[in-house]
């Protein structure tokens, strides 16, 4: 997973494929790459309000603390370990009104990094993208750009550095050669 940029995990169905999801989830957290969960499994259906924590990178990225999304899953947060997860870093920024389900965790020390509970994919389309699809994307654009520029810096400082591979600025022409 070294060359990604950005970790998606969708939503799944039942115990097949954990291992490998909670393998990317490890290496998202552990190497600082962002990294966006959505819903496991199916079950609670419709519409549901949530409440956002100011400041979180949910409630920066819809621009609203009040929010409804779409539910379908079986699966909910274990508030047995709500503590011990969130003394370990973990932070609920998403929530139903009476704090009964919780709707969206963050780890604030990650760059970016959400889990939710919905399907943001239901209220998402290609020219109007779910405001946390365009969070995610945004991070893992910022991320690219800091893990590409010593290579860029280094380009910068060798002309000819890419040459070796048969490589050239974009926009240069081949004519002639």
């Amino acid at each position: 997973m070294e060359g990604y940029d950005g970790i998606l995990v969708p939503g799944g169905f039942g115990k097949r494929g954990i291992d490998g999801m909670l393998n990317a989830i490890r290496y998202a957290r552990e190497n600082q790459v962002p990294y966006f969960g959505i819903c496991l499994g199916t079950m609670r259906l419709g519409a549901w309000p949530c409440h956002l924590t100011e400041g979180s990178v949910a409630q920066k990225s819809y621009g609203a603390r009040e929010i409804g999304e779409r539910h379908r899953h079986r699966y909910e947060f274990n508030r047995v370990y709500e503590e011990r997860l969130t003394a370990s870093g973990l932070r609920i920024t998403g929530e139903t009104p009476n704090q009964t389900y919780v709707e969206i965790c963050e780890i604030p020390e990650h760059p970016w990094m959400l889990g939710c509970q919905f399907h943001p994919e239901f209220k998402s389309k290609p020219l109007e993208p779910h405001p946390l699809f365009k969070a995610f994307i945004d991070a893992a654009y910022c991320y690219r750009s800091q893990r590409l520029a010593p290579l860029a810096r280094h380009a910068e400082a060798e002309p000819g550095y890419f040459a070796g591979a048969g490589l050239q600025p974009a926009g240069a022409s081949t004519a002639g050669s």
